[in-house]
């Protein structure tokens, strides 16, 4: 789930006085592991807390360490095993199943992830954005706002039926083409790092802007200076979840990510950007897709 991770409480603890274990360190204080993320990217952070079933961890980002580095196996196994009997697997197959079930076979719509042109090809493209074909194109590029450098990362189109997808190039650049007769006079982009050390940015952009080129500058946000407790929360009582444009139950779609987190794209949508969604007074909204 793209910007999703929180650090809720940063440690002050010396990571010198803390012992070394496989995954990271182990503080004698709070009697608990620190796991070392400084060489996750952001997807394997995400996937770490699926695969463990966990809400919250103590966890290091710090840059630049000798300390220690993540044992893979025991990173991703070592916190609150699975218990997955058959029961537990029944019981989300059903769920799964009954999600799928509210939509027709003819709306399930399928993730578009589109592919990059390099640099060289943006700029033989003409400066105007729109096509002859049917499709209107987004481009531009992501960079750091501190160094200016180029970012590679994602940029998403996010409408509550279906999602557009475009990687950038190893320059930053992003180049996504987007159906006309989708487009509205206001649109959501997502534009996500692939590093853990820049904040995902999300912008309401109007139709005028979206045919321009446009360089997007991603925060710092700081992440490697710290070591603490993080979390990955889930839907809440006051969260709306939207699955391909149906209003889903929080606690069903919870139960069914849990155990098959791989059946979905998720997309975490917090308050600031709730009413482009719905004017109802939701603390955060949750994009969910289920994947073909």
């Amino acid at each position: 789930m793209n910007n999703f991770i929180k650090i809720t409480n940063p440690c002050s603890e010396k990571l010198e006085n803390m012992r070394d274990v496989s995954d990271g360190k182990f503080c004698g204080v709070c009697n608990k592991n620190v796991v070392d993320f400084s060489e996750f990217t952001s997807s394997e952070i995400q996937d770490f807390f699926v695969k463990n079933r966990v809400q919250q961890v103590c966890g290091n980002f710090t840059k630049n360490k000798t300390e220690f580095k993540p044992d893979q196996k025991n990173v991703q196994n070592k916190h609150l095993k699975r218990n997955t009997g058959f029961s537990k697997i029944a019981a989300g197959m059903a769920l799964s199943a009954s999600i799928i079930s509210l939509y027709p076979a003819q709306a399930v719509k399928p993730i578009v992830k589109e592919s990059v042109k390099n640099q060289a090809e943006q700029k033989d493209e003409k400066q105007e954005n729109k096509k002859d074909d049917g499709n209107f194109i987004i481009s531009g590029k992501l960079v750091s706002i501190k160094e200016n450098q180029p970012l590679v990362g994602s940029v998403s189109f996010l409408t509550t039926t279906k999602i557009y997808i475009a990687e950038t190039d190893e320059n930053g650049y992003y180049h996504l083409e987007i159906p006309k007769e989708i487009l509205k006079y206001e649109s959501l982009l997502e534009f996500s790092p692939k590093d853990i050390y820049h904040s995902t940015k999300l912008e309401i952009i109007t139709i005028e802007n979206l045919g321009k080129k446009k360089t997007v500058q991603l925060e710092n946000n700081g992440w490697g200076n710290y070591y603490g407790i993080i979390e990955s929360p889930l839907p809440g009582k006051n969260s709306l979840v939207i699955a391909e444009g149906k209003i889903l139950d929080s606690k069903t779609f919870t139960r069914s990510y849990s155990l098959f987190p791989n059946k979905y794209i998720v997309r975490y949508i917090p308050k600031e950007f709730v009413k482009f969604f719905t004017k109802k007074d939701y603390e955060d909204v949750y994009l969910v897709f289920i994947k073909p």
